[in-house]
């Protein structure tokens, strides 16, 4: 039985975490203030709960790239509850753009159990790896030698940085 490398695993438990507490700490935070990202073509705004990406054709009437910020008392946005599309690309407006919006709340529902299933593989790989079973057939090796080879595979102890790196 093959298992996930001990890095893989640690890597995909402390990234999926740092991921779901970034976005936490995102969606509390776009409930005082609001955020915007303004590039060439491109407004990221996060506010309310959630973010909106938008995408310009054209860039006359918009502010200089950069960070824009600001609290609620000088503007006003409803929450995001769901996933919302527009494109006027066609509409009665003059400049023509595209944008999604989308709450914050649906990938940190994600994140969170994946997360947690994260850390329990983790904890039980660790409590796995500190059992007398053979590491190719699972085998009980409890009774035996130390250091005998494993009598159903006849697989070899492993070595002691081998036991001490997972």
């Amino acid at each position: 039985m093959r298992r996930p490398h001990p890095r893989i695993r640690k890597a995909t438990k402390w990234s999926s975490t740092a991921i779901a507490l970034m976005l936490l700490v995102a969606w509390g935070a776009s409930e005082y203030r609001w955020f915007n990202l303004e590039t060439t073509n491109w407004t990221t705004h996060l506010g309310r709960g959630g973010m909106v990406v938008v995408y310009h054709d054209s860039i006359s009437f918009r502010s200089p790239p950069g960070w824009y910020s600001g609290k609620y008392d000088q503007m006003t946005i409803e929450r995001t509850w769901w996933i919302q599309a527009w494109d006027t690309s066609g509409g009665s407006l003059p400049l023509p753009y595209n944008r999604v919006r989308f709450p914050l709340w649906i990938p940190m529902c994600i994140m969170l159990p994946l997360s947690g299933v994260a850390w329990r593989f983790d904890i039980l790989a660790r409590r796995r790896a500190q059992l007398p079973l053979c590491q190719n057939c699972s085998y009980n090796l409890t009774g035996l030698r130390p250091g005998s080879n494993c009598p159903e595979c006849n697989t070899p102890p492993p070595k002691a940085e081998e036991i001490s790196s997972s």
